[in-house]
Formats: C-alpha cells, sequence, structure tokens
C-alpha cells in the first residue's frame, strides 16, 4: 500500500534539457497540465491524461508539445490517443509508470525535436509486466506520431520490480543509457540507446543494497554523472555514472525510506521526498565522505499533504 502527498513527473532524461523547451510541457494527475514556456508558469486544462503517480512528457526545443503518456496510453499533440497508442504496459500505480528516451540519429532541425524515441515503462511493484520499451516514430499520422506495432511492449527485464527507471545522455553526446534496477540483489541494469534502438545485453553493476520488490523512483542528474536511487526500504543510495561504460559506483547511502528526488541544476544539491513523512529533505553532493553528506542534510520543505490519496 502507498500513500501518495506528491505526484511524480518523470520527464525524460531527468533535468537535462530543460532549459532548452524540451520538458516546458507537463501533464500529470486527473488533466492537470503545466507550461513552463512562460513565467510564472501557465495552467494547462487541455490534457486527456489520468493518473495516480507516474507519467512523461516531452516538448520540442522550442517548446512546442510533441506527446505525453501515462505509461499505459500515448497522447499527441492535438491530445488524441496514437494510433496503436494503447495497452503499453506501464502501471498507474507505479513511481515512474513511464520515462522517456530520444532515439539517436533522429533529430529533425526544421521541427526542433526528434522523429523517434523510446517510451520505457516500469509496472507497478508486484504487477508481472518488469521494464520494457515501445518506439514512437514521429514522422508517421501526418507528423503527430505513431506507436510502432512491431516495436511494441519489448521486455527489457523483470517481473517485479522498483518502480522506477530513467534515462542519462551518453559521453559521447549522441547516444543515451536506459538505467533500471532489478530486484533481490544489488545489480543495475544499464542499456545504451543508439541510432540502431535499444541493446538488450545490458551494461551491470552490482552496487549498494540488494533491493526488494518496493515503490521507488531513479533519478539522473543533469549533467548525467549521478545517479540517485530511491526506495521505501533501501533508503536514497546517491551512484557516480560512469556515461562512457554505463558503469556505476556507489558514492553516499541514507537509510531513511525515500519516494523522489531531484538534482539542483548545477548538479551540487539533491532534494529527497519521503513517504508518508511530511519533508523534503536537502543534500550536499559536493560533501567529501559520508559523515559529511550526511551532516549535510536539512529539512527545506514541508507540505500540509498528510498523504490521504492511498493508491494500492
Amino acid at each position: 500500500m502507498k500513500y501518495i502527498s506528491i505526484v511524480v513527473i518523470s520527464l525524460f532524461f531527468s533535468s537535462l534539457v530543460l532549459a532548452q523547451g524540451e520538458g516546458n510541457n507537463w501533464y500529470f494527475g486527473n488533466y492537470a497540465g503545466l507550461s513552463f514556456s512562460t513565467d510564472p508558469p501557465t495552467v494547462l486544462n487541455n490534457g486527456h491524461l489520468t493518473t495516480g503517480e507516474g507519467c512523461a512528457s516531452v516538448s520540442g526545443k522550442d517548446g512546442v508539445l510533441t506527446f505525453y503518456t501515462n505509461g499505459q496510453k500515448v497522447w499527441d499533440a492535438n491530445h488524441n490517443v496514437m494510433p496503436n497508442g494503447t495497452g503499453l504496459l506501464g502501471s498507474s500505480s507505479s513511481t515512474q509508470s513511464a520515462v522517456i528516451c530520444p532515439k539517436p540519429g533522429t533529430y529533425n532541425y526544421g521541427l526542433k525535436r526528434y522523429d523517434g524515441y523510446f517510451i520505457v515503462t516500469i509496472d507497478y511493484v508486484s504487477g508481472p509486466n518488469g521494464v520494457r520499451f515501445t518506439e514512437v516514430d514521429m514522422t508517421l499520422n501526418g507528423g503527430l506520431g505513431d506507436v510502432v506495432a512491431s516495436n511494441k511492449n519489448i521486455l527489457l527485464f523483470g517481473t517485479t520490480t522498483i518502480e522506477g527507471a530513467n534515462v542519462a545522455k551518453h559521453a559521447n553526446g549522441c547516444d543515451f543509457w536506459i538505467i533500471g534496477k532489478e530486484v533481490g540483489n544489488n545489480r543495475f541494469n544499464v542499456y545504451q540507446v543508439t541510432n540502431t534502438g535499444v541493446s538488450t545485453t545490458p551494461v551491470t553493476s552490482n552496487q549498494g543494497l540488494v533491493s526488494s520488490p518496493t515503490w521507488g523512483s531513479i533519478k539522473v542528474s543533469p549533467n548525467s554523472k549521478i545517479v540517485c536511487y530511491n526506495s521505501n526500504n533501501q533508503g536514497t543510495q546517491v551512484f557516480d555514472f560512469d556515461n562512457a561504460t554505463g558503469l556505476l559506483t556507489l558514492k553516499f547511502s541514507d537509510t531513511q525510506g525515500s519516494y523522489s528526488s531531484e538534482f539542483s541544476p548545477n548538479n551540487s544539491v539533491l532534494y529527497v521526498s519521503n513517504l508518508p513523512s511530511q519533508n523534503l529533505y536537502q543534500y550536499d553532493l559536493t560533501a567529501p565522505n559520508q559523515a559529511a553528506f550526511m551532516a549535510s542534510k536539512l529539512v527545506v520543505g514541508v507540505t500540509t499533504d498528510n498523504g490521504s490519496y492511498d493508491m494500492c
């Protein structure tokens, strides 16, 4: 059972390119939306998405909406379900039901967006569907996009999950990495994404604590050099990420259970939420050691939400 006091928006490759427009449009919750193309943000009432937790949106570098998803359906920029855009195997009760990864080599300079994307879906903790990916071809359906039926719900790993995965930029400046975490061990699976598609043979790292099936999330720093894994049971674990090789190395940890996290734009500060606690914590990622990292922990926000929204 999960008590949700905040909505997690799983934007593609974390906040890596938010300043360039790709993360300007958010659709989340029950028909809720925000546009960050204005200051202050503009409320969007035109979305069709409903979800209790994870969702993802992507726009072009000019801030024009491309598509959005709750991990089960995919809506185009006109808020219509894409052809083949139903039946994805994420879950409305997964912390990160979906994250979006561009397909390398498909950037369309005229439209200022990619012509190809992969949606990574993550089932809820006890669900049977594990972590999968689905391809979206934006050249189809009059440029509004189409889910590629022959490359839909392709299994990467797992049945039960930690409800999280994310995407990092490769050191070569073109490719990407999909980062996931197995349960029952301390293994991370990292899959390279190139112009030929998603490699289903992962780079593996055995780092950190053994994970039980539980809710949590994975977040990547803006520079794609740090990965944070949040877990209700295992707490917060911070890893150095070699985005040239795909390998992770444990850097810091806190045993207090956590739900989600985010990085500061300069990669030096980590923010972590805890459920059912009402606190938002801050940590110093420039700390020289584990003791200094824990000493830097501060409560920087408190919500009045008592976690009354109940997802099972």
